[in-house]
């Protein structure tokens, strides 16, 4: 089995890194795929922690400042999501990332998938607002995306599946540690992902590159 292989059946990979330099990690990275650019055309993305009110508008920095991060999953106000993301930090850090499988998560509620297919959500962005169903479709493949930022139910079925997925991600979940010496790989259409309260690491910084599946 291949990276690309164990990636899609785990849903998340631990690899480890020694190098860290932006050319190293996109070819990393493009083992996996397409890298494509983020937000504000970055191909490498750094994501340090800021006080509230600092950073771009809008993101989670922005938002909530060192305090744990909402579940989401990444660019969930694409109209496809990028395939999967690629996460690196050079230092130790103790302030962890958290992980979830929806698929575990699916089996842990009787009617997820019957919500899952009648649940709307109201991307709330200013000049981005309009409705979204989480589950998605490309080339085929089937995705989930959740964002309890910017994600608002705009029906019962999604208030109901809000609720039990939060409900199910208080005690169920598991916490990525960085060592300073690795990097990880999510399938962003399935895991679900957030970050602890970063009081206890204000030097936190991490790398972010998206990916898409090669066409």
């Amino acid at each position: 089995m291949n990276l690309l292989e164990s990636l899609l059946d785990k849903g998340i990979l631990d690899i480890p890194v020694q190098d860290f330099r932006d050319e190293s990690l996109l070819k990393l990275a493009s083992r996996f795929g397409k890298v494509i650019p983020g937000a504000r055309n970055e191909l490498v993305q750094l994501l340090p922690a800021r006080e509230k009110g600092q950073g771009p508008i809008g993101s989670f920095s922005y938002s909530v400042g060192y305090g744990s991060f909402p579940w989401h999953t990444d660019t969930s106000y694409w109209d496809i999501p990028a395939r999967f993301l690629l996460l690196a930090s050079e230092d130790k850090s103790p302030c962890a990332t958290l992980f979830q499988d929806l698929h575990l998560i699916r089996d842990m509620i009787p009617d997820f998938d019957y919500l899952l297919s009648r649940a709307v959500f109201l991307l709330d962005i200013p000049g981005q607002r309009r409705y979204l169903s989480p589950v998605f479709c490309s080339h085929g493949k089937k995705g989930i995306r959740l964002d309890y930022h910017i994600f608002r139910p705009a029906n019962n079925e999604a208030i109901i599946l809000n609720d039990l997925v939060n409900s199910i991600l208080k005690d169920h979940f598991q916490r990525f540690v960085w060592t300073g010496h690795n990097a990880i790989i999510i399938d962003n259409w399935r895991m679900i992902h957030s970050r602890e309260n970063a009081e206890i690491d204000r030097t936190r910084l991490l790398r972010r590159i998206y990916i898409n599946e090669l066409d």
